[in-house]
């Protein structure tokens, strides 16, 4: 009985074509285990990305790191789109390196419980400003008084400053040589002051190539200044922060042709002409306030300008 288990032959093929279609399945089995796999890892990529960017939108708003991740997200759409997705892999390190990078430019907190008052505070400042071409020189009066509510009650005198040279210092107006104050252009130190004094500080600043645009700067012909948060310090030693409020009288100095129109904080109490085709206004305060709101405008601007009648025995321009 030759046939009763059949050709070998004729078995042969059907057994063949169910290992082919063993390979096939196991084939697609695996092509779709990639995929799912290859599909979580670019999900987990996305969220750290997402993650990352909830982030910086929360704590930072920082445009330079925002740039980044923008262009680190479409980094990886590019990479998501290209055959096989053979850097989807590295997704997720690619926006952990990101996270990371927030999280080292991250700036310090400052919470309530770590302030502590200023140790010195300051009554009133009066400012000169002689804009020169090239150069302005600034003159900045201080009259400044020990905090009573400071934590050290003999602390040294600091006040922030930035890149600049100091001329001369004056101590209730006494010169004070060059030993006695120390400076790093980063803070002005004096250590052995007086509980209430007056200090005056000469310094040169340079507005034609302050491209920082903290401070006094030129731009397009006008000088102007931006000392918000921290501006004030790059124009002359100050204490820098919100909490010192203080009355601020300016006087402006310029060319009657370079800057015709010379504008600060208040009102103009005085101006007249000096020689040499010069001329001043000095501005007075009436409020007090944080050196971050002190503002400076000098240049050939227009204006337009119109009588008005407040009362009938008062008109005002």
């Amino acid at each position: 009985m030759p046939h009763i288990f059949g050709n070998n032959e004729h078995h042969s093929q059907p057994q063949g074509q169910k290992k082919q279609i063993g390979r096939m399945i196991s084939h697609r089995l695996l092509t779709t285990i990639s995929r799912i796999s290859s599909g979580l890892i670019c999900f987990w990529g996305c969220s750290v990305f997402t993650m990352t960017l909830s982030y910086l939108l929360k704590k930072l708003i920082r445009p330079d790191i925002l740039l980044y991740c923008i262009t680190a997200f479409f980094l990886s759409e590019i990479i998501l789109s290209t055959p096989n997705k053979p850097g989807c892999v590295h997704i997720d390190k690619f926006c952990h390196s990101i996270l990371w990078c927030l999280i080292m430019t991250t700036p310090k907190e400052i919470r309530l419980k770590d302030y502590s008052p200023p140790d010195f505070l300051i009554e009133q400042v009066a400012l000169v400003f002689d804009i020169q071409p090239g150069e302005t020189r600034v003159t900045s009066t201080l009259s400044l008084f020990r905090n009573p509510a400071g934590a050290r009650p003999s602390a040294e005198l600091k006040m922030d400053m930035g890149e600049y040279a100091i001329d001369s210092v004056t101590l209730d107006g006494h010169p004070v040589s060059a030993d006695a104050f120390q400076t790093d252009e980063k803070q002005f130190v004096m250590p052995d002051v007086p509980d209430r004094f007056t200090l005056e500080i000469c310094n040169r600043i340079i507005p034609e190539k302050n491209t920082r645009l903290e401070g006094l700067y030129l731009s397009r012909g006008i000088y102007c200044t931006q000392c918000e948060a921290e501006g004030f310090r790059h124009i002359t030693p100050f204490i820098d922060r919100p909490d010192v409020m203080a009355g601020f009288a300016c006087t402006l100095i310029a060319d009657r042709d370079v800057c015709p129109v010379l504008l600060s904080n208040g009102n103009p109490v005085e101006k007249g002409n000096l020689p040499d085709n010069r001329h001043y206004v000095r501005w007075e305060d009436p409020f007090k306030k944080p050196c971050y709101l002190f503002a400076l405008v000098a240049g050939n601007l227009s204006y337009i300008e119109s009588p008005f009648t407040t009362n009938p025995a008062e008109t005002s321009h």
